[in-house]
């Protein structure tokens, strides 16, 4: 287990604070060079400490985020639940959890239809392994007003949970914008990427 020391959590603040500061803004708070510090940031990165990441405001992009409350029939079900979503770009964030419920994820959607559509024709739509959901839904972000954005490859048109949007009805209703790592996606909200050539 990695042990941080006084710097390592000074540099933390710092970039917690402003991750645009400067490398050598941060060596004149703590009397180190910029190279010191940069050696010190890539090391927290190597360990697996710190990330850099792109954080989203949703009061501004007027984002709908709710939290999912996941009870499993069992430990299986739990991990393979895991293993169909950890790619799934409208996931933010998902974690076990110990009591009730087994799995906890927390989803955005452009609105509020949008995420009525996703949780009752994707996330919900499983086949076996859910006995209960419990939908939160956030009023609003209130400290911090940000998100990680979980950036995600660009596939053609089958999405990374195994659905194709062009299958399903509420798709081709135009009832739902479509999985943003595919190719059919109608949205705005688009922070995939094709992989380089």
């Amino acid at each position: 287990m990695y042990k941080l020391d006084e710097l390592d959590q000074q540099i933390i603040s710092w970039l917690g604070r402003d991750a645009r500061i400067s490398l050598s803004e941060i060596g004149r708070k703590l009397n180190l060079s910029h190279v010191a510090i940069r050696n010190r940031i890539n090391n927290l990165c190597e360990k697996n400490i710190i990330k850099t990441a792109v954080l989203v405001n949703t009061l501004e992009l007027n984002i709908e985020v709710v939290h999912l409350l996941i009870q499993t029939d069992g430990a299986a079900s739990t991990r393979e639940l895991i293993k169909r979503f950890e790619d799934c770009p409208r996931i933010i964030q998902m974690s076990t959890v110990l009591g009730q419920f087994d799995l906890i994820a927390t989803v955005f959607a452009e609105d509020k239809h949008q995420l009525e559509t996703l949780l009752r024709t994707c996330i919900l739509r499983i086949p076996h392994g859910i006995r209960n959901v419990n939908v939160l839904c956030i009023g609003r972000m209130v400290s911090p007003p940000y998100f990680p954005v979980n950036f995600k490859l660009k596939h053609d048109n089958l999405t990374p949970c195994g659905l194709k949007c062009e299958e399903c009805e509420e798709y081709k209703l135009e009832h739902c914008l479509g999985c943003p790592a595919t190719s059919t996606y109608k949205g705005d909200l688009n922070f995939c990427f094709k992989p380089e050539d």
